[in-house]
């Protein structure tokens, strides 16, 4: 009962706003949508991927591992907070932040602009500390176990 209100709702919407939009186009589109994300988080997460693969002994050491963590959420809060910035900032531009947005950064009062986006939205910096919770939470429950042999082979 509730997806079919929900489909409803969404079907509505879908022919309210885009009325040329059928359900397979639209499907194609989220398709094409995730590739694209799957690839970036794959591209910003590489280094974290490969270091985290590698098969030297050394991988399970706890420094080894803290690095890990450390690049891995270095990275990503990075990515979500420009993300979450431009959730935000497409209001004011219609479409999705460009390398144009570092114009702003060489006009020397960056960190006032950072200041002033804070205080104006706060939401995203909640929205974006949300963020960092889970991802940290969700982190701790992978862990990285030295892999034991089933059973040994005696000679």
């Amino acid at each position: 009962m509730n997806y079919l209100f929900t489909s409803r709702i969404f079907s509505t919407a879908m022919a309210l706003n885009f009325p040329d939009m059928t359900f397979s186009h639209f499907m194609r589109l989220m398709y094409g949508g995730l590739k694209f994300d799957i690839s970036g988080i794959l591209f910003l997460n590489s280094v974290y991927i490969i270091l985290y693969l590698i098969p030297f002994p050394f991988r399970y050491h706890s420094v080894y591992q803290s690095i890990l963590k450390w690049l891995f959420f270095l990275s990503n809060g990075f990515a979500l907070a420009l993300n979450t910035a431009d959730f935000f900032y497409f209001e004011f531009i219609l479409k999705r932040s460009t390398a144009d947005v570092f114009m702003f950064a060489t006009e020397g009062n960056i960190l006032t602009l950072l200041g002033l986006f804070i205080i104006d939205y706060w939401r995203g910096v909640v929205f974006w500390l949300l963020m960092i919770t889970i991802m940290g939470t969700t982190y701790k429950l992978v862990k990285a176990k030295k892999a034991e042999p089933m059973k040994k082979i005696h000679f």
